[in-house]
């Protein structure tokens, strides 16, 4: 992937007030659903009023399962969209009618098949660089995405080095840096990650998934400085501490901050992600343990299941040693080490090394804050 910013599909719109918030944060494509047995159902009617009264300036997608081509076509005028979206069935032939407008939704099970896919459809890719050529979502039996479930990862950034691909399937805005970090898509695509209810959104949500998916993404032009990095580090460490010192120490273990997640388990989970940046400073390479390399999902869940049962002190003691690790190690390198990616093994030239240390330190303080702080204020 080039050193472009992430381009971010904001799917599943149906109120004038939401795909405006999209827009507001930075959203790059609004999706319109016009296949009539999802719960993002908007009519066509509906979605023509919706964009004739945002900017002009806006890209519009619709999308669409196992309709006529005529319907498809005719929606597509009524609305003024841009592009479509193919997310069912539909044939390679049928794909290339709508050309050079369609891309294809694909829902590879294995590495086989998303070649196959791939190759089925390449030949829909062009040089519009405003869309992309094919998007991966996760599969589920008799399902045509918006599911929720999550797709692998590892499997879609095979085809991100070849095709501008649109990465959807279960992201959030509390995994979506991840996401792009192992896939390196073209752009990412959410609909019930941003959501309260079907078809409703989260204006929060939406600012925090593009804001995770861009910064991540784009890796930043900008450069940046040892002082400003490090008064960045112990700023959010500092109110990291703050908002974990008020949680008493007996609730602790308690779940529901996430899921079955404690703030224990978070302490954890954090710590583990610090402790890959120790590895990675001291190799000076961007190479992390076996369990870096997995999907997201299976790599917190392995987390989670291995602090799960450790003593709450333990972990509390070595979440403190790795950040005492970790520090000095950030303080030893220089403003060309933290910009320069030439200086870390293995590392994508078009990266920056500051931003990959951010994105595991104190971007990741956060990402988790707000699930505490809610969690907390719900119990008081």
């Amino acid at each position: 992937m080039s050193s472009r910013v992430v381009r971010v599909k904001i799917c599943g719109l149906t109120r004038l007030a939401d795909a405006q918030a999209a827009l507001d944060a930075g959203a790059d494509l609004l999706g319109f659903n016009f296949y009539p047995a999802s719960p993002r159902y908007i009519s066509p009617e509906r979605a023509a009023e919706i964009i004739a009264a945002l900017p002009q300036t806006a890209c519009h997608v619709g999308v669409f399962v196992n309709a006529e081509l005529a319907t498809v076509q005719r929606i597509t005028g009524i609305c003024h969209l841009d592009y479509v979206q193919l997310s069912g069935d539909e044939a390679p032939d049928f794909a290339r009618a709508l050309s050079p407008r369609a891309f294809k939704s694909i829902r590879p099970r294995s590495a086989e098949e998303a070649e196959a896919g791939a190759a089925a459809y390449a030949r829909l890719d062009s040089t519009d660089d405003a869309a992309p050529a094919l998007l991966v979502d996760a599969y589920r039996a008799g399902q045509y995405g918006g599911t929720g479930q999550q797709s692998d990862w590892m499997l879609a950034a095979r085809l991100a080095s070849r095709y501008r691909l649109l990465l959807a399937g279960g992201l959030t805005p509390e995994n979506v840096a991840d996401a792009v970090r192992q896939a390196r898509p073209w752009g990412v695509d959410v609909a019930s990650g941003v959501e309260s209810a079907p078809g409703i959104k989260d204006h929060d949500k939406i600012r925090r998934f593009i804001q995770g998916a861009k910064r991540t993404g784009g890796r930043m032009a900008a450069d940046m400085n040892k002082a400003q990095f490090l008064d960045n580090l112990q700023t959010e460490r500092a109110r990291w501490e703050a908002l974990l010192a008020q949680v008493d120490k007996a609730r602790l273990t308690e779940q529901g901050v996430a899921g079955e997640w404690s703030v224990k388990d978070v302490i954890a989970h954090v710590a583990w992600f610090e402790r890959e940046m120790v590895g990675v400073l001291r190799q000076r390479a961007l190479r992390g343990s076996d369990l870096w390399n997995v999907r997201q999902e299976q790599r917190n869940a392995v987390i989670f299941q291995e602090n799960q049962y450790r003593p709450l002190a333990d972990v509390l003691a070595e979440a403190r040693e790795v950040y005492r690790q970790l520090l000095p190690l950030i303080e030893a390198l220089t403003d060309e080490d933290l910009n320069d990616a030439s200086r870390f093994a293995e590392m994508p030239a078009e990266w920056k090394p500051w931003q990959v240390l951010a994105d595991n330190t104190y971007d990741h303080y956060r990402a988790h804050a707000p699930s505490i702080q809610t969690w907390l204020e719900k119990r008081r």
